[in-house]
C-alpha cells in the first residue's frame, strides 16, 4: 500500500473487543460508538483476533465494519493471520475461552471447518502486507521471505 498520512497497528486482540475500542480512540480512529473517524489512515490489525477472551465474534465484526467505513473515508484496515487464526482454521480450539466455544453460532469445529464461511473469510487475510516502507506481520520473517516477490508468494500460500 502506498504511504498514507497516518499508520496505526495492533495486534493481539485476543477476544477483547472492549480493550480495542479503547486503543482505537485513543489513537484517534473511531469515536464513542466505534465509528471510523481516521479518514485515510490506515490500520493494520497484526493478528491473533481469536482466542482468549470472550469477544472474538465482537472483534471480528468490528473489524469488519471499521474495513467499509475506512474505505469509505479514504482510509483502509488491514487484517493479517495470526498464529491463533491458524489454529482455527486447523480445528486447534485448545484456546478458546468458554464463551468462545459457542461465539459463531454453533461448535467452534464447525464454525471455521474448512470452506466455511469463517475460514473462507480468514484465507483473505495475508500474512504480510507493507504499507509505505514499513512491513507488518504478526510474528516474523526469515530473511528468504522478506522480498516483495516472496511476500506476496507467502500470502497466496496462505490463502490455501
Amino acid at each position: 500500500l502506498p504511504a498514507p498520512s497516518r499508520t496505526v497497528a495492533v495486534g493481539d486482540l485476543h477476544g477483547d473487543c472492549d480493550a480495542f475500542v479503547n486503543v482505537l480512540r485513543t489513537a484517534g480512529l473511531v469515536d464513542a460508538t466505534a465509528r471510523w473517524t481516521g479518514g485515510d489512515a490506515v490500520l493494520v490489525q497484526c493478528g491473533d483476533v481469536l482466542d482468549r477472551g470472550p469477544q472474538e465474534a465482537e472483534c471480528l465484526a468490528l473489524l469488519r465494519s471499521l474495513k467499509m467505513q475506512a474505505a469509505a473515508a479514504g482510509g483502509r484496515v488491514v487484517t493479517l493471520l495470526g498464529n491463533h487464526e491458524v489454529l482455527n482454521a486447523c480445528g486447534v480450539t485448545s484456546f478458546v475461552s468458554e464463551a468462545g466455544a459457542t461465539a459463531f453460532g454453533e461448535p467452534r469445529s464447525l464454525a471455521f471447518r474448512p470452506g466455511g464461511a469463517l475460514a473462507r473469510e480468514l484465507a483473505g487475510w495475508p500474512v504480510v502486507c507493507v504499507v509505505g516502507d514499513t512491513c507488518f506481520v504478526h510474528a516474523g520473517l526469515t530473511p528468504e521471505v522478506a522480498t516483495p516477490i516472496r511476500a506476496a508468494a507467502a500470502n497466496t500460500a496462505a490463502a490455501r
